[in-house]
């Protein structure tokens, strides 16, 4: 094939494009200029070479700015909706990472916050015992998450900054003011902590060690809460607990998370939970200490 020189010398005759400017401007300009016919002279070889060797593979021939275009051009086969998002980040390997910590920890504030915990499990409806049916759920979640390896340390991580920032909004809901904000913040910090540590040594322990946890930290050592509620609760957390083992790590990191039903006074006998000695069991095993709130 000729060159781009070559073609310029017979364009031009030999003589540069004082046009132009200087004559290394002048071959620039003409260079740009011929580069469509060299394309088209190589796709004229190549179509030749390839129809030798299988007739019936097409050829579509590509220089630079064909290549350029592929990459933000819409494909066939997606909607013009969908290559918008694309195009602004929001079908990203990131963009997809956060919304699905996002889906996870929506999922778990929904869980914790279904009315039969107040009927069925006797919890208070304040802001306390909120919270601490969150750090439950959120706990049941995290603990699953950290046998995902590193794909769940940073679900594990997007998961709690999540949190905080919402219960930064929540507490300021409740009227505390503004410089107080991070005061209180903190405060649950502290208290989601030691919650969480109580939960994983009960979980890993007898029904009585995770009955006094509960005790503790969602009813506040309320001796009047009664053996059934306290019960329920207790096979409620090991029954979410083997459910979400259960689940695949693929629909956790796509922010697939599946609750079971809001608990019911039938898990206690379900789930084989004695009535008898658990209340007087987790006031035993409670040490003296005040409620984490």
């Amino acid at each position: 094939l000729p060159s781009a020189d070559a073609l310029l010398h017979v364009e031009t005759k030999g003589k540069s494009f004082q046009r132009f400017g200087t004559p290394w401007q002048g071959r620039a300009m003409l260079r740009t200029v011929l580069r469509p016919v060299r394309a088209a002279a190589h796709a004229r070889v190549l179509r030749s070479t390839l129809s030798a060797v299988d007739p019936d593979r097409p050829f579509v021939p590509k220089d630079s700015t064909t290549k350029r275009m592929e990459k933000v051009a819409p494909q066939p086969s997606s909607s013009p909706l969908a290559w918008a998002a694309r195009m602004l980040g929001l079908h990203g390997r990131e963009a997809s990472f956060l919304r699905a910590a996002t889906n996870l920890y929506t999922s778990s504030c929904h869980q914790a916050e279904l009315h039969e915990f107040n009927t069925v499990c006797e919890v208070e409806e304040t802001f306390s015992a909120t919270f601490e049916l969150t750090v439950l759920h959120v706990w049941l979640l995290l603990q699953r998450l950290r046998a995902l390896g590193n794909e769940g340390k940073k679900l594990n991580q997007a998961v709690f900054e999540f949190m905080w920032e919402d219960y930064s909004r929540r507490v300021a809901n409740v009227g505390v003011q503004a410089f107080m904000i991070n005061k209180h913040v903190r405060s649950l910090e502290q208290s989601f902590f030691g919650s969480c540590v109580a939960y994983d040594e009960g979980l890993l322990g007898s029904d009585a060690l995770l009955a006094s946890a509960l005790w503790r930290n969602i009813y506040g050592t309320d001796a009047l809460v009664s053996p059934r509620a306290l019960a329920t609760m207790v096979a409620y957390i090991r029954r979410e607990a083997a459910s979400l083992d259960s689940q695949t790590a693929e629909d956790l990191a796509r922010g697939k998370l599946v609750w079971g039903a809001p608990p019911n006074a039938s898990l206690v006998s379900s789930a084989g939970v004695h009535l008898g000695q658990l209340a007087g069991d987790a006031a035993a095993t409670t040490p003296d200490r005040p409620s984490s709130f």
